[in-house]
């Protein structure tokens, strides 16, 4: 009798088929719910960081011309730190760069132009470009290159700049693009 009872322990310490299917289900359910939330969120991290950056690039633009009554010519010239992979300059128009990270800029060097500064960045796949008052006053605007206004990049876009307020779509033969203006 000893022996049986010695069997029986080795095999009750183990889980059956069914118990480990079910734990593996409410895993991927859990992971089903929680992905799309995950990717959101790591999204809104990335446009804000695009928005920010946007924003020091056109105050430092404007500071830049306070102090020297003229615009700069280069990145170089402006009092922010960034890391630049390649730079452009059209006198009198406008400084165009790509970031190491991989974030395309305009600093537009004239005043009738509305915007200090615009910064692009792949977010869900697709293009997302914000641009910035030269006054550093709203409304700022931000533009998606998306064929759908329904993904998730047009919804971020929108729920960044002010959830329900200008949204404008229009085909420039490149494609639908959508602003939203805050």
């Amino acid at each position: 009798m000893k022996k049986e009872n010695v069997v029986n322990k080795k095999f009750t310490k183990g889980f059956t088929l069914i118990e480990l299917l079910v734990v593996v289900l409410i895993i991927g359910i859990l992971a089903a719910i929680a992905l799309p939330q995950y990717q959101m969120a790591v999204g809104r991290s990335k446009f804000a960081t695009l928005k920010e950056f946007t924003r020091s690039l056109g105050e430092a633009r404007n500071r830049y011309f306070l102090t020297h009554s003229k615009y700069p010519t280069s990145v170089k010239d402006l009092d922010i730190d960034i890391e630049v992979k390649n730079e452009t300059y059209t006198p009198n128009t406008h400084i165009r760069f790509t970031t190491s990270q991989g974030v395309s800029c305009s600093i537009w060097l004239f005043d009738s132009f509305d915007s200090a500064a615009a910064c692009g960045k792949n977010i869900f796949g697709k293009k997302i470009v914000f641009y910035v008052k030269k006054d550093g006053s709203s409304p700022n605007s931000c533009l998606v290159f998306s064929e759908d206004r329904n993904d998730k990049a047009n919804k971020l876009c929108a729920k960044e700049t002010n959830k329900k307020s200008k949204y404008n779509c229009t085909n420039d033969g490149a494609g639908l693009y959508c602003e939203y203006k805050y």
